[in-house]
């Protein structure tokens, strides 16, 4: 500090530096929130009024509804129709898919928890479920005859969406020449990069799955590089 202060530096500036590189670990996300005063359970209720406010949008927006897009020539009158226009519009119809991202129930992890039922038709098994994984996320379903080395895929690529509210469902076809039957195994599978997924998705999961809670996620596995979040769940 001395020797910067006999090169001519400014002395306020070096007690600055002293203090910055003295002051311990900068502020994480989670600093910066207590800050503003968004820390639970204060964060808990703005994601639940993001839920609400977002749900409200989308009704607002359906076909035959006037809501914000039918206002709009009044709210602003100032723009012009052109591309403009054109771009807050569409900005506005995904205006409620931004906020739900917001929305995310809070939990330790990201996880999916899924169901199969087998009701004896040897052609199809329902699927479904419930996830934290962000709206709009793609599902791989595999359904095999038992888990294990040796085991064969009985079924087709099923896929399944994830609903706004955080459920999914899918009916998953037999293979061709293969049958089901009671006490089959069925895997439920989210892959950042197969199907491939929406910008808002990986925006949460990370383009490599990195934000899926490995190692300490135990669902979560690792191949080639990419994480991805898998679900085995036994068929009755």
């Amino acid at each position: 500090m001395f020797n910067l202060i006999q090169r001519g530096c400014n002395k306020l500036d070096v007690i600055d530096l002293s203090f910055a590189c003295t002051r311990g670990r900068t502020q994480s996300i989670s600093d910066i929130l207590k800050s503003i005063g968004l820390a639970d359970p204060s964060l808990q209720v703005l994601a639940q009024l993001c839920k609400l406010v977002s749900e409200k949008l989308s009704a607002l927006n359906l076909p035959g509804t006037k809501g914000v897009i039918y206002f709009l020539p009044q709210l602003l009158p100032e723009l012009p129709d052109d591309e403009n226009r054109a771009r807050l519009i569409s900005d506005l119809h995904r205006l409620p898919e931004l906020l739900g991202l917001y929305a995310v129930p809070k939990s330790p992890t990201i996880y999916i928890s899924a169901r199969a039922e087998y009701d004896g038709n040897v052609s199809t098994l329902y699927v479904r479920g419930a996830t934290n994984l962000p709206y709009k996320s793609l599902l791989t379903i595999y359904v095999y005859d038992f888990v294990g080395t040796g085991s064969t895929t009985l079924s087709v690529e099923g896929t399944a969406q994830v609903s706004r509210d955080g459920f999914f469902e899918s009916t998953v076809k037999a293979a061709p020449g293969r049958k089901f039957f009671h006490n089959m195994a069925c895997d439920v599978t989210f892959m950042p990069k197969y199907p491939r997924q929406l910008g808002s998705v990986l925006a949460v999961t990370g383009s490599e799955g990195e934000y899926l809670g490995f190692p300490r996620n135990p669902q979560v596995e690792q191949h080639s590089g990419e994480y991805y979040l898998t679900d085995l769940i036994h068929v009755p």
